[in-house]
């Protein structure tokens, strides 16, 4: 819906929209041997719902100067339905091997799309970290990294439902 007004210094723009995708490339990991890391296959089935709205006005309008500004806002719901019968897909890894954020996104059946999910560390009832005697993280070691760091937590969606921007 669009809607101008005061000879075009004032206008209004609502658009909703509910939308399903069929086999949306995702890149899904292979084997390292073939020399790719992932290959891009079509086995989404997606769906986003949501609305966006603008308003834009131009307060002042002269000869010689124009001044016009919007402000637009949109919310977004987003669904993963299927995964080609699959649960949990990786989208992608973020600093997979480095020591400071060790997050993957995923794409999870009935969940929204781009699901966080990191590495946490283990906690006592007090909820601080728990260390060693000599301050290394709790637990034995497996592939490399301390067991108390193994445990990974899903934090939820990493895309944000609500966004908006103002233009002067």
């Amino acid at each position: 819906l669009e809607v101008k007004t005061l000879g075009g210094r004032l206008n209004f723009d609502v658009a909703v929209y509910h939308k399903q995708t069929n086999r949306q490339i995702i890149n899904a990991p292979i084997s390292n041997a073939s020399g790719y890391n992932v290959q891009p296959i079509n086995l989404g089935k997606l769906q986003n719902k949501g609305i966006e709205i603008l308003v834009e006005g131009t307060p002042i309008r002269t000869q010689n100067f124009t001044w016009s500004s919007s402000v637009n806002s949109a919310y977004n719901e987003s669904r993963v339905l299927d995964l080609a019968g699959a649960t949990r897909q990786l989208v992608t890894d973020f600093n997979g091997g480095g020591n400071e954020f060790l997050g993957k996104l995923f794409y999870e059946t009935g969940m929204a799309m781009n699901q966080l999910v990191s590495r946490t560390y283990q906690r006592n009832a007090a909820g601080q970290v728990v260390l060693t005697s000599n301050g290394n993280l709790q637990g034995s070691t497996v592939n490399g990294l301390p067991n108390g760091a193994i445990r990974e937590v899903n934090f939820g969606q990493a895309d944000p439902k609500w966004t908006g921007g103002w233009t002067n």
